[in-house]
């Protein structure tokens, strides 16, 4: 598998995840934030919708790729295009402890400013993607059956890294 589509909501794992597939097998990856953002530590402007669709076109006509994200309204062509497409649904627990905990080690680090009011809007955030876009994920997902993977545990993941590696 050379063309590895992972999609989720925050704290689902995706870039985790990718980053250790892209270690392991020299695959490249991609943050799908660093391509609908203008300025990626700020989430303030949105990239030009042209500019957006022209850099993700350009990455999913290569070779070899590892996309993570959880943007889902221009994600067909990546779908066509990819080996395998995992999809992402952690219990919102965990995944809302994974923000908690990655937003306090990215501030204290200096990574990011983030507040407590912005941790809160992405738990938030990531309650009403799993009721409103994961839904809209599936049937996007549906016509490609036979390259998708749902995952919603970490032992799952573990296996799939596993048979991807």
């Amino acid at each position: 598998m050379k063309k590895i589509y992972i999609i989720g909501g925050p704290g689902s794992g995706k870039t985790f995840i990718s980053k250790v597939i892209s270690k392991k097998t020299g695959i490249p990856f991609f943050e799908l934030d660093n391509i609908f953002w203008k300025d990626i530590f700020k989430y303030s402007q949105k990239e030009d919708q042209l500019i957006r669709d022209k850099n993700f076109k350009e990455i999913v006509s290569r070779s070899s790729w590892i996309v993570e994200g959880s943007y889902y309204k221009w994600i067909d062509e990546g779908f066509k295009n990819a080996d395998i497409i995992v999809i992402l649904n952690i219990s919102k627990i965990i995944s809302s402890f994974r923000v908690i905990t990655r937003s306090i080690r990215e501030r204290y680090s200096g990574e990011s400013k983030a507040s407590f009011y912005s941790i809160y809007k992405m738990i938030k955030w990531g309650i009403g993607y799993d009721y409103k876009i994961l839904p809209i994920i599936y049937k996007k997902a549906d016509k490609y059956k036979n390259k998708v993977v749902i995952i919603s545990s970490s032992k799952e993941l573990s296996k799939l890294v596993y048979r991807i590696l």
